[in-house]
């Protein structure tokens, strides 16, 4: 007999019938296991396409697990309400010649549309456990999103914004042939991203080789389609692997902590009783392995990488000053453009 009262547990895709949203939207609800502290779960799509949107609401709604139930969301609002998970993949995707600098002054409007809506809809005590933004760049605007809140004085949500590195990662695994000896940290674009690479017998130059393969990796897929699309397919695998990890944490009666790398404020290690490593003083934005508990805030942030990388000087002199120059330039550019959107406002 079905429960009176069903508990739900709620995913908002926003950009969910863009490349990136579509296979995303096939992931979840194909592959996300039943959860074991709700009665079900709510994939709730939406994009400003309605007509693509309707399209891959119908075509979805054919895969037979049951207990994930679909929802056409008609409007932002009807989307956001009482969410859980906000995935926000929604923006203009990368084309031919175009930089992530480009991206940010029409993915920061939208960024800052969303988070406005965010708090309109998910008020203060609200279930919202988590937002990751897929959206680029994710240097700039998930500290756009993060000092929007501020601003308004959301701090509940502050520390649940973050950023989705972990293509990085997967480039990472895949160039080197090594899943698990090496960890990717830093930004999410170009000079930013820094491979930590510990293998002795390669020399830096070999080093420098493999690393810009993965910085540059998403550049050689939109050359590769010629103008007509992006990373899609490999990020939304890379999505996935983070969302369900959220998921399990979040539906699951035994899994109370999550370790995993993400773009997020980092001042907040003050709090856990980390201390951030003398080259990040500046720095208030970065990807860093850190342990997430069940209310889908960092408990603690790792920063023991940087006794490997302060001693070795391929790091310490070349790779770690140009990425902390860039991603400080990065973050200001998110923060000023959300103080000049308040102004507006």
């Amino acid at each position: 007999m079905p429960h009176l009262n069903q508990s739900v547990f709620k995913i908002s895709l926003i950009g969910a019938a863009g490349g990136i949203g579509q296979s995303l939207s096939l992931l979840l609800k194909s592959q996300l296991p039943k959860p074991e502290i709700y009665d079900k779960v709510e994939l709730c799509l939406f994009d400003i396409n309605k007509d693509v949107l309707n399209g891959v609401m119908v075509d979805l709604s054919h895969i037979d697990t049951l207990y994930i139930t679909l929802k056409l969301s008609q409007d932002i609002h009807d989307c956001l309400h009482n969410s859980d998970i906000i995935i926000m993949l929604a923006g203009l995707p990368r084309r031919p010649g175009m930089t992530r600098d480009d991206l940010f002054h029409i993915n920061g409007t939208i960024i800052n549309d969303l988070a406005l809506n965010i708090m309109k809809n998910n008020p203060s005590g609200s279930s919202l456990k988590n937002i990751s933004i897929v959206s680029n760049p994710v240097n700039s605007l998930v500290p756009l999103m993060v000092e929007t809140f501020k601003l308004y004085k959301r701090e509940d949500l502050i520390s649940k914004v973050y950023g989705v590195t972990i293509l990085d990662q997967l480039r990472c695994n895949h160039f080197t042939g090594n899943m698990n000896q090496n960890i990717v940290i830093g930004g999410h674009s170009g000079d930013t991203i820094v491979p930590v690479i510990q293998d002795n017998e390669l020399s830096d130059d070999e080093k420098l080789e493999i690393i810009n393969k993965i910085r540059f990796g998403g550049d050689e897929v939109v050359k590769a389609k010629k103008g007509h699309g992006s990373a899609t397919l490999s990020m939304a695998y890379a999505g996935f692997k983070i969302f369900k990890q959220f998921y399990s944490l979040f539906t699951s009666i035994e899994t109370n902590e999550i370790g995993i790398t993400l773009y997020h404020e980092i001042d907040s290690c003050a709090i856990t009783g980390n201390v951030k490593p003398a080259i990040l003083q500046n720095v208030r934005f970065f990807s860093i392995p850190m342990v997430i508990g069940k209310n889908g805030i960092p408990i603690s942030f790792n920063f023991e990488i940087f006794k490997y990388l302060m001693n070795n000087e391929f790091y310490a002199k070349k790779l770690l000053p140009t990425c902390i120059e860039k991603i400080i330039e990065n973050i200001e550019t998110g923060i000023e453009k959300s103080k000049e959107f308040y102004r507006e406002q």
